[in-house]
């Protein structure tokens, strides 16, 4: 029974480390690279306009977008219903529809679309799913000021939006997430074929972007104060503790090898429960649930 006890206490453990370690999937550092730090190369931006300018940023540099320079990259946590963004950004000039990081087009609606909203001084999102459009935005906003803004998205699909580490607004959506994009892009707004700026509203951002972060599961108000301090404390986002993942397709199928390891450890473990109950209580198999 000790060894029992002693088992189900590691696998405890365990089990609350994972749950208590958000995982971070996606990290533009901006420093002097448009690499993506958890998924390298796979996840590296690409300037779609412009060209490359680095400033002072609140950790090492950032990137500076003039307003008529923008970015994409391979879309992070695509096919997720919870997920967190994360983002250090400056506002030379506050402009419509300044774009921080959208998944979205001109015409086609995609997942989210985060940055300032068509009221110029205010930072909103607006989520995308098949039932419709659904938005929150903050107040007031500030040019040439450092500003740290989160979005957090719950299983049920409730946004949460944060500047400076502090809730500004919340609201709940209905439907599933729309993940017609492959692709997202900082400082502009793609054109429907993922190819150029969006003809129509760009989204142009005309300030400064450091630190953009994604996560795989929502994020706490705790964890985003922590973030906004450690930021003006001059430290990244991967000094906080949470874990690197590596960036699975959500369709790929898992390999064999995979699927065999993670069935044998649940076998050991769930076998080694069952034959001490057998041995106690000299029952039958469990019927499966």
């Amino acid at each position: 029974m000790k060894k029992l006890t002693a088992l189900l206490a590691v696998a405890t453990a365990a089990i609350s480390l994972q749950s208590a370690s958000a995982g971070l999937i996606s990290l533009y550092q901006y420093d002097n690279s448009l690499t993506d730090t958890v998924r390298g190369s796979n996840g590296a931006a690409s300037l779609v306009n412009g060209s490359s300018s680095y400033v002072a940023g609140i950790v090492g540099q950032a990137f500076d977008f003039n307003g008529s320079t923008f970015m994409k990259a391979p879309q992070a946590g695509a096919g997720l219903s919870a997920f967190s963004i994360s983002s250090w950004v400056y506002f030379d000039n506050r402009t419509n529809w300044a774009t921080i990081v959208k998944n979205w087009g001109d015409g086609v609606t995609g997942a989210y679309h985060f940055g300032l909203s068509g009221i110029a001084f205010a930072v909103s999102n607006f989520l995308g799913t098949d039932a419709g459009i659904y938005a929150v935005e903050s107040g007031t906003l500030s040019a040439d000021t450092w500003y740290h803004v989160a979005l957090t998205l719950g299983p049920s699909l409730t946004q949460k939006l944060y500047v400076n580490g502090a809730q500004v607004d919340s609201g709940s959506a209905s439907g599933a997430l729309n993940n017609n994009y492959a692709n997202m892009s900082m400082g502009g707004k793609l054109n429907d074929a993922q190819n150029a700026i969006a003809p129509s509203n760009p989204g142009w951002l005309d300030g400064y972007l450091d630190e953009l972060a994604f996560f795989n599961q929502e994020l706490t108000g705790s964890d985003i104060l922590g973030i906004y301090n450690a930021g003006l404390a001059g430290q990244s986002v991967t000094t906080l503790g949470y874990a690197f993942e590596p960036y699975v397709d959500p369709t790929a199928v898992p390999e064999p090898g995979q699927v065999a390891a993670s069935l044998l450890l649940l076998g050991g473990i769930g076998g080694y429960v069952f034959l001490k109950r057998r041995k106690a209580a000299k029952v039958a198999a469990p019927v499966a649930a």
